[in-house]
């Protein structure tokens, strides 16, 4: 690998280090962080000897050094991550996989910031455990070189059948443990070397030879010897890089899981519903209004008719509105409450994270008690009650009738029909209209009394012989006369008709005017209360999609700056 690799590395950590620190785990940062000073530095590599806490491994490393350096027991010992030298190496003793919580958590910490991992495995039951083997790939995976130590607590010959049999065993395991994680090479990738380590130990101490040659720790040495010289310095940025890979990648993951988060689809959609929402709930109390306007105005028009004055049908309309009023109210809330129930279910489906301010609150609210109906500077332009009596005149109009306005007619006559009325003065006209209001009262049903008088009169003018024409005249007045008094009693009815019926126009128009008063303040009262129901909430929303949108550009931004340096990453060589 070029020190110029090796810079552009470190070009990429130190580029992404900010957003390692915002969304990765920090404790895997600074290993990383030390593992490249180190490399700068000229240090060999880190060397973990790892494995179950009894499976040997402080043994292993006492055999390996000749002296009792590491403490070993059956339980936990290690508590601590001690450093041994061997060779030109050191060796890390680690508390080992499980182990107590405290002392598992340093091994896993140690582990993060190592280049080389012996796994240690004695030869009876830790064999067996399948999650030492996934631990073993998923280091393999993360480009750490990893060799197996078989500590033969058992004493098995290394030659024989059943050591055979227990390597076979152990690359079973590994080849279906790497079969999870993809990999392909596992055995290639991962020696296995053979040891007494207890044995080795004593033989090393008490200077037996053979003993020494029959533990195998000899062979052992020489293959981790060269397994660990073989480590060159592109297996350990190999290392590097691979794990700096992996926090850029969660990184990544984690940019896209805010991304989605931050997407304004949820909020566009809710707002969507809730708009919908509010027309249907304003549509559905206009509706109401124009009900209830049209069931006042039938209730209207009786006071209108009935009222004996001003306050009592100011008060009349002002209990008709207040009713009016209730009825709307009462649709106002059943609405607002209906929407209330619809809404959190709604907003838990379009909003699966929460708002930046973690809250959404909504406050429905209707109108005050009372506030629909006419203002109180309006007035209702009623008619003044109209006297009773004049339903009596219809009977009465022909009564109305007098001499004057026959002795009227009859000059109206003479000067539009002069030849007919040739000879008739003044006292003639006069005379002639007194018989006109007998003949009338006969026509009125003026009684027998006015009958007999017209008669006795007709009696004793019987001698006098009248002018020529006269008595023809005189039927044509006398008819005329009391076709004229009926007609102008069916005038003055018609008069009276005509009255009533502009009355009621009146009225019903007052009416009209009432309940269409009624209409346009209580819809402007409604739709009020509606925007002060609706509007918090979708100003709340709107603004929490503003912040949102702000949060996702900036979200986009780094994973696109990820996203390139992990490119960088991809294109170095670590021959």
């Amino acid at each position: 690998m070029s020190t110029l690799d090796f810079e552009k590395l470190c070009y990429v950590f130190q580029d992404t280090k900010e957003l390692l620190h915002k969304y990765c785990d920090q404790q895997r940062i600074e290993s990383l962080s030390r593992r490249l000073e180190a490399y700068r530095s000229g240090d060999k590599p880190t060397i973990l000897i790892y494995g179950v806490y009894n499976a040997g491994k402080s043994t292993l490393i006492n055999a390996l050094t000749g002296a009792e350096s590491a403490k070993t027991a059956d339980k936990p010992q290690t508590d601590a991550v001690s450093s041994f030298h061997w060779k030109s190496f050191e060796l890390l003793d680690s508390p080992g996989i499980d182990a107590p919580i405290p002392h598992q958590e340093i091994t896993d910490e140690q582990l993060q910031k190592s280049d080389v991992v012996v796994f240690v495995l004695a030869s009876r039951g830790e064999s067996e455990e399948l999650k030492t083997y996934e631990v073993i790939c998923k280091q393999v995976k993360r480009k750490r070189r990893v060799a197996i130590v078989i500590n033969n607590k058992t004493g098995l010959d290394l030659q024989s059948t059943a050591m055979m049999a227990l390597q076979d065993k152990i690359r079973m395991n590994l080849q279906s443990a790497a079969t999870k994680e993809g990999l392909t090479n596992i055995l290639g990738d991962v020696p296995i070397l053979l040891v007494n380590a207890k044995s080795a130990f004593k033989a090393k101490v008490e200077q037996k030879n053979k003993l020494l040659i029959n533990s195998g720790l000899p062979e052992l040495e020489r293959q981790l010897y060269s397994f660990l010289e073989e480590t060159s310095a592109g297996d350990v940025l190999r290392a590097i890089s691979h794990e700096l890979t992996e926090l850029l990648d969660s990184a990544h993951e984690k940019c896209q899981e805010l991304g989605q988060a931050s997407d304004c689809s949820g909020i566009d959609r809710l707002i969507n519903w809730i708009n919908e929402e509010k027309g249907l709930i304003q549509a559905t109390l206009n509706a109401e209004i124009t009900r209830t306007a049209r069931s006042l105005k039938s209730r209207a028009i009786p006071a209108l008719e009935q009222a004996a004055g001003q306050a009592e049908l100011s008060a009349s309309i002002v209990r008709i509105s207040e009713e009016g009023s209730d009825v709307i109210q009462h649709k106002l809330e059943e609405e607002l409450g209906r929407f209330a129930m619809n809404f959190q279910a709604k907003a838990n489906t379009y909003l699966p994270t929460e708002l930046p301010d973690n809250s959404l609150n909504i406050s429905l609210t209707v109108a005050p008690e009372g506030v629909i109906g006419t203002s109180n500077d309006s007035e209702v332009n009623c008619p003044s009650k109209i006297d009773p009596t004049i339903l009596n005149l219809f009977s009465k109009a022909v009564e109305s009738i007098q001499k004057e306005e026959i002795t009227t007619v009859l000059k109206l006559g003479k000067e539009y029909f002069p030849k007919a009325f040739k000879g008739i003065g003044p006292v003639k006209m006069d005379r002639m209209a007194c018989k006109a209001v007998d003949i009338k009262n006969i026509f009125s049903g003026g009684g027998a009394k006015a009958a007999q008088s017209a008669t006795s009169s007709a009696s004793k003018g019987a001698s006098a012989t009248p002018k020529a024409g006269f008595p023809w005249l005189q039927v044509v007045v006398d008819i005329g006369v009391a076709i004229y008094s009926y007609y102008q009693a069916e005038q003055e009815m018609q008069r009276q008709v005509d009255a009533m019926k502009r009355r009621q126009q009146a009225i019903e128009d007052n009416a009209d005017t009432f309940c269409s008063s009624f209409r346009g303040q209580a819809e402007e009262v409604i739709k009020s209360c509606i925007n002060e129901a609706f509007d918090p909430i979708t100003v709340k929303l709107t603004q929490a999609r503003g912040s949102k949108s702000g949060e996702a550009r900036v979200l986009e931004r780094e994973a696109a700056k990820i996203r390139e340096q992990m490119a960088t990453l991809s294109n170095l060589s670590f021959a």
